[in-house]
């Protein structure tokens, strides 16, 4: 491979990440969605799974993180796609939070 062509193609590269970003979810914008679910629920189960997703949300933010530590966790959140389907929402986040 020649140099213009690895220069190229790291270019290509962090214009597709530069763009992925623009997209992202910040840890801000996911508290504020998930309160929103959350208001719109009466499920006990419901509640409790968005109140520890919350919790865990909000701990994350109180840390002094580094900034490729919050773009790592904001890329986890675009993972889970938590806006693409809120009525699928609880299920996902349950599951995620089995994990941890």
């Amino acid at each position: 491979m020649m140099v213009s062509e690895t220069y190229s193609f790291e270019l290509f590269k962090t214009k597709i990440l530069i763009a992925k970003n623009q997209n992202r979810m910040t840890l801000e914008e996911a508290k504020t969605f998930i309160e929103s679910i959350k208001k719109g629920t009466t499920k006990k189960d419901e509640i409790k799974v968005y109140d520890r997703f919350l919790h865990i949300l909000t701990q994350l933010e109180a840390r002094n993180l580094s900034k490729e530590a919050i773009q790592s966790i904001e890329m986890e959140l675009e993972f889970l796609n938590i806006k693409s389907n809120p009525n699928n929402l609880y299920p996902k986040v349950r599951q995620r939070l089995t994990l941890i």
